[in-house]
């Protein structure tokens, strides 16, 4: 009855965005391409699912996201605008390290679409993202990398 209140810990999900973000961004540094790649493959699994968890129908019946609507904050950026300009930091980081190994290029690159292909459906401004991110990576990768070796 009198017990002390337990401080209300908030978890953010650019907490957790981070979380995963990060493993990929030290595994990148570290130029470990296996384990970069399993952690895209867990990125792309939470993304899913926490976009999944995050959908729900609108007022005028269509699909929506949760992850698509802007927030109170002063820039009313989303959560989906966390989300890729982080895999953006980490296309940046694979094209750099294209000269050591191509991997962390193509991982980089299916990343969107394995985070469409584990969906079941997608608002706009989900799909116009993962074709964004893609189109970034083959954009920027093309004045960086020799094509003859693609």
């Amino acid at each position: 009855m009198f017990a002390p209140k337990r401080a209300n810990k908030k978890l953010k999900l650019s907490t957790i965005v981070d979380t995963f973000v990060g493993a990929a961004h030290d595994s990148i540094k570290s130029e470990n391409s296996r384990e970069f790649s399993e952690n895209l493959d867990v990125l792309a699994n939470a993304h899913s699912e926490i976009a999944s968890v995050l959908s729900f129908i609108n007022d005028n019946d269509k699909l929506d996201n949760w992850m698509v609507l802007p927030s109170n904050s002063f820039l009313g950026r989303n959560y989906l605008d966390e989300f890729t300009s982080e895999y953006y930091q980490l296309a940046r980081l694979a094209i750099e390290k294209f000269d050591h190994s191509s991997s962390f290029f193509h991982d980089m690159l299916y990343l969107y679409q394995k985070i469409y292909a584990r969906r079941d459906s997608l608002v706009k401004q989900e799909i116009n993202s993962l074709l964004q991110g893609a189109g970034f990576c083959l954009l920027t990768g093309e004045g960086t990398i020799d094509k003859s070796i693609i």
